[in-house]
């Protein structure tokens, strides 16, 4: 299913999602009423591919990096205190194709939010079901481009 975008940018077709690496570790398991807090970093760059006569790109990757962590403790204290005990970690590059290649880098950079979009919901699902069967399923995972 095509997500819906501006009308300036439906020359640009999203093709598929590769997942380029996956590291998941348990280091503790929460113990029964334990408080604690998570963090969660995600990055996501363009990469674009020109047209060698045009200059112009026609296609576009978003490499996307996600990394999820669970401490026991509390975050309100300078600094956070508490025990890692979940860490994981999610590679991504997702992949676009430009059927007429008339975007210059710079406008579809001014829409790169949208993209970016796209891609935090792909990584929050692909969280999820990392997390599906294990003692974190609960953590709440929201996602901001």
């Amino acid at each position: 299913m095509e997500p819906s975008r501006p009308a300036e940018l439906k020359g640009i077709v999203f093709e598929k999602t590769e997942i380029t690496g996956t590291e998941f570790k348990i280091l503790k398991k929460p113990g029964k009423d334990v408080h604690g807090y998570i963090k969660f970093n995600l990055n996501i760059l363009p990469e674009f591919k020109a047209e060698p006569e045009t200059k112009l790109p026609h296609s576009f990757k978003l490499k996307t990096e996600a990394l999820l962590q669970a401490f026991s403790g509390d975050m309100g204290k300078s600094p956070p205190e508490g025990e890692e005990l979940m860490s994981c970690k999610v590679q991504l590059v997702l992949n676009y194709r430009i059927q007429e290649p008339h975007y210059t880098d710079e406008e579809i950079k001014k829409y790169l939010w949208c993209f970016q979009s796209q891609a935090a919901v792909v990584v929050r699902g692909y969280l999820r079901d990392l997390l599906r069967d294990t003692a974190f399923a609960s953590i709440p995972i929201h996602v901001d481009a």
